[in-house]
């Protein structure tokens, strides 16, 4: 279970300021770096198809034909459901054509099947999102009201509702499920016995503008807390968005839901053993890749994953979505990750650590390498463990993060009103509301780009004993944001602040390790 909350001492300071303010010049290095940054991602973007695979073919478009053979492209499928209700080989390959999109299904993988693109344009879509909201016949007045619009049909649990496609997202209202009902809530303010009490939400009345509210029934569920909601993604109910400016369907021209529609994810490899994605656009989802089962994520573009409800707890709302998670023997390589609430790659999460029963049962999370991916507008790449102490049973072994570049780190939504507004940074190696130890061996991360990270570029509780090996890595940083929430010599938690350039070498230096480190200013 993924529980991501505010790390005090690193709580977001406002809007992303960006490192290249017109307030100071831009060095060399630094116009090299951010050329160097959108290169990536136009590379990635324009990725050609050139996988290989040993076994049969098939295709989909989206205006195939599931009574087809699916065996070319004069013959294609149609559906993700004819796709993941056909049993496939290990060899197989599958391919979606170019510039489609495929809408409110999850691609669920199958062992040993490649899932790729065919024909030219932008790579294939699979959304989360059921439908483009932007249509005025779409929205309806609450009664009664004269800027709360209904959506016309039941709709599943929104992460963030993307507008535009900008990071002018329209944001849930804080509830929370009673077991019966929904009621507001102000985070840090409401305990249990307080939200017990409180009358029911009224959209009309306890929303601000460009907030939403999805009225969805949980009631048949375990009415003590905390109530699971997570594995219910796919259930709906009404929609209330209050838009100041009249109708959404006219005020925007694009209107998309972030909505999981297969047990918290947009795209599972969690059964598909040894099964490869490439070129795939995951879009509009809470979670996006779910990869424990599988072998290679590459080429793909990942964006707009909102904070799906995960957990109603005795006095929180626990939200979550990610890019591309995933735990064991998975090279992610070469891939756009943007615009995530939380987690932007996942090298690894610790499942035992999460559940004290299992605390002397061995688990190693690794083999895995993230090589190669541009990371913008997320919270990073990470390392999650839950245990307060270190656990020597509990470890990350062998993982390579080599040559990403990690830009901008922020999460996606309004984080003033979501309890899990994430754990920000470029690196983080956490899990809950301080950075916690765990172990690890042979942990390399080298060749990297850490730019300009709204909480700290570095987040970590290892004790020095379990640090990573850094190496060559490029570090650079605004000003008024900390450097680094750290795990000193000393074995205390400390942010590291500085504004000078020769303090952040000799931390980069003694303190990573990174000789061969560069850090810009």
């Amino acid at each position: 279970m993924k529980k991501y909350i505010f790390l005090p001492l690193i709580l977001i300071l406002g809007l992303l300021c960006g490192c290249s303010s017109s307030e100071r010049p831009i060095s060399a290095a630094e116009q090299e770096l951010l050329a160097n940054a959108d290169a990536r991602r136009e590379s990635i973007l324009n990725s050609p198809t050139e996988i290989a695979v040993t076994g049969d073919c098939y295709y989909v478009s989206a205006d195939g034909d599931d009574s087809n053979d699916g065996r070319s492209e004069d013959a294609p499928w149609a559906s993700l459901d004819k796709v993941n209700g056909t049993p496939l080989n290990p060899g197989d390959g599958v391919f979606f054509r170019r510039g489609d999109i495929w809408r409110g299904e999850a691609l669920i993988a199958q062992n040993g099947v490649t899932y790729s693109a065919y024909g030219e344009g932008a790579k294939p879509g699979i959304y989360g999102s059921p439908e483009n909201g932007a249509d005025p016949l779409k929205w309806r007045l609450m009664d009664g009201t004269d800027n709360i619009w209904v959506f016309y049909k039941d709709i599943m649990d929104c992460g963030d509702i993307v507008l535009d496609g900008s990071m002018d997202l329209a944001d849930k209202a804080p509830v929370w499920w009673t077991g019966d009902r929904y009621v507001k809530f102000v985070v840090g303010v409401d305990d249990y016995s307080t939200l017990m009490q409180k009358p029911t939400f009224d959209p009309a009345k306890d929303m601000g503008d460009l907030q939403y509210f999805n009225d969805i029934d949980y009631s048949d569920l375990n009415s003590q807390h905390p109530i699971y909601v997570y594995e219910y993604a796919d259930r709906g109910g009404k929609l209330y968005l209050r838009c100041d400016e009249g109708n959404p369907g006219e005020v925007y021209q694009s209107i998309e839901f972030c909505c999981d529609p297969y047990n918290g994810s947009v795209v599972t490899l969690n059964f598909g053993y040894m099964s490869v994605l490439d070129n795939i656009s995951v879009m509009y989802g809470g979670h996006a890749i779910e990869a424990n089962g599988g072998r290679l994520v590459q080429n793909c573009e990942v964006g707009y994953m909102g904070a799906m409800t995960h957990t109603f707890y005795d006095a929180e709302t626990i939200y979550s979505g990610d890019g591309i998670s995933h735990t064991l023997n998975m090279l992610v390589e070469n891939n756009y990750v943007h615009h995530v609430f939380n987690g932007g790659i996942a090298a690894g999460e610790m499942a035992f650590a999460a559940n004290g029963e299992l605390a002397d049962v061995e688990e190693t999370q690794g083999n895995n390498t993230i090589r190669g991916n541009l990371l913008e507008y997320t919270a990073g790449i990470t390392l999650i463990n839950w245990e307060e102490e270190v656990n020597k049973l509990h470890r990350f072994k062998d993982i390579l993060i080599e040559d990403n570049y990690v830009m901008y780190s922020t999460t996606a939504g309004d984080p003033q009103r979501k309890k899990a507004s994430g754990i920000i940074g470029a690196l983080v190696f956490s899990g809950s509301d301080m950075p916690l130890p765990c172990a690890n061996e042979n942990l390399v991360i080298k060749d990297n780009v850490l730019y300009c990270s709204d909480g700290a570029l570095i987040i970590s509780g290892m004790p020095q004993e379990y640090y990573p090996v850094y190496s060559g890595n490029t570090y650079m940083q605004n000003q008024n944001k900390p450097f680094a929430y750290w795990c000193f010599d000393d074995g205390n938690f400390s942010m590291f602040m500085t504004k000078k350039h020769s303090e952040m070498e000799t931390f980069v230096r003694e303190e990573l390790g990174d000789k061969t480190g560069v850090v810009l200013q």
